[in-house]
């Protein structure tokens, strides 16, 4: 493995390297898919298949790992360890970059949180919202909602990012930050939340390294 310089990755699809010397951000998605019915069957999807892990250089896409998981485990398992061989490479051979992680829900597991914190590596991921999350942002839901009646003829979609720095689940050793977006259009409202160690603004988090072109729009309520 060897880094470019941005603007050479950019311009080289023969090379499997992974961009840097100062930028590496892997994604991990946690990807559940029918690929064969040779595993047990997984009754919430009513079919047989697998759970594949895969690991993405985030700027570029390069794939940085994959594996083919059982499709009845839980969509973190291993993904702690298969970041800590890549984090290992990557800082092997780009010793300079900045590393960050970024996930969605499905491996937003105290594992991740605790090996990302001790390595010092920045990560935002996917949170699923609970009671807790729902009632320290019914405020803002409440403040967009009331502006949403009144000015929709003009802004017919609205957003607005709100950070909880003391939020703390029963699992956790400590509080984390919180990003939340809440949404309000014609059709509906939703809240969706980050749980991360960035240190820049919430709409920042949310929209630019979290979202990213067709992520983000595939987020959104209809129009």
């Amino acid at each position: 493995m060897r880094c470019l310089p941005a603007d050479q990755a950019a311009s080289s699809s023969r090379s499997a390297s992974v961009i840097g010397p100062k930028r590496v951000c892997p994604r991990v998605p946690s990807h559940r898919g029918a690929f064969a019915s040779s595993v047990a069957d997984v009754g919430y999807y009513q079919q047989h298949q697998y759970l594949p892990l895969f690991v993405y250089e985030g700027t570029m896409g390069f794939p940085l790992a994959a594996w083919l998981r059982p499709g009845t485990v839980h969509a973190s398992l291993g993904a702690a360890e298969i970041l800590d061989r890549i984090i290992g490479r990557l800082r092997a051979a780009c010793p300079g970059a900045v590393i960050k992680v970024r996930s969605d829900n499905g491996l937003a597991v105290p594992g991740l949180y605790d090996y990302c914190e001790r390595e010092d590596l920045p990560y935002a991921l996917g949170y699923a919202t609970n009671a807790v999350l729902e009632r320290l942002t019914a405020q803002a839901l409440a403040d967009v909602q009331e502006y949403h009646h009144w000015y929709q003829h003009r802004e017919p979609h609205m957003q607005r990012f709100e950070s909880l720095s003391t939020y703390q689940a029963d699992s956790w050793p400590h509080p984390r930050r919180i990003v939340a977006k809440i949404e309000v259009t014609r059709q509906g409202s939703q809240r969706r939340f980050v749980v991360t160690n960035l240190t820049e603004p919430a709409e920042w988090v949310y929209r630019t390294f979290m979202c990213n072109g067709a992520r983000c729009r595939s987020n959104r309520l209809a129009r």
